[in-house]
This record gives structure tokens, C-alpha cells and sequence, in this order.
């Protein structure tokens, strides 16, 4: 997650308000919807993951795991498939611009 973090931030430099809101088509999202909404994922998917970490693990229930790491895994990485996202997960200028995007992204787990 680190590295990922660490790679979103550095592509994001320099990127003039132009380029951060371009959309090659109205359908798709600009660089700086698409920052959102992974900031957005982000968020959530820290807090499950807090929250599940508090849980401690019940051998008894491993039955009831459906995927393994490695179909979650493929399942993330093949975008072959386009998937629209969740009305929750979309941008909508939650946090009110770009740059406090980045610093609710920069602020994760902080």
C-alpha cells in the first residue's frame, strides 16, 4: 500500500488544474475524479480493515471464506472487465477540491 500511496502522490506533482480536471470523454472521469474516488476507497476500505482487526481470528469459521488471496488478488488487478463502481465509492467533490483530496489521501491512517 505504501508503494501504491507513494506512486499516486508523485504522479500527481505538477499536474496543472487542467490536466487534474481533462476528461477525454464527459462518460469517463478526470485524473482528479479518479484521485478521489481511491481516496474515497481508500477510507473505506481502512476502516473494514480496522474494524476487522479488532475481531480476532475464529479458526472454527474458515469454511466460510468464498475467495482465496490470490482471486481477490487477479479479481483487483484485471481491469479487463470495466465494472461500474458503487454510487458511494463515485466522486462527487466530497472534500471539496483536489488539494484536500490529496490531504485526506496524504492523511490516511494517520
Amino acid at each position: 500500500m505504501t508503494t501504491t500511496h507513494d506512486r499516486l502522490l508523485k504522479t500527481l506533482d505538477g499536474l496543472s488544474e487542467a490536466q487534474l480536471n481533462y476528461k477525454s470523454t464527459p462518460e469517463v472521469w478526470s485524473i482528479a475524479e479518479c484521485t478521489e474516488h481511491i481516496t474515497i476507497s481508500e477510507n473505506s476500505f481502512f476502516g473494514m480493515l480496522q474494524g476487522t482487526l479488532k475481531t480476532p481470528a475464529d479458526p472454527s469459521r474458515r469454511a466460510e471464506v468464498k475467495m482465496s488471496d490470490e482471486q481477490i488478488l487477479k479479481m483487483i488487478a484485471d481491469r479487463s472487465e470495466k465494472v461500474k463502481t458503487q454510487e458511494a465509492f463515485e466522486p462527487t467533490r466530497k472534500f471539496g477540491s483536489h488539494d484536500a483530496t490529496v490531504k485526506e489521501f496524504t492523511d490516511l491512517g494517520t
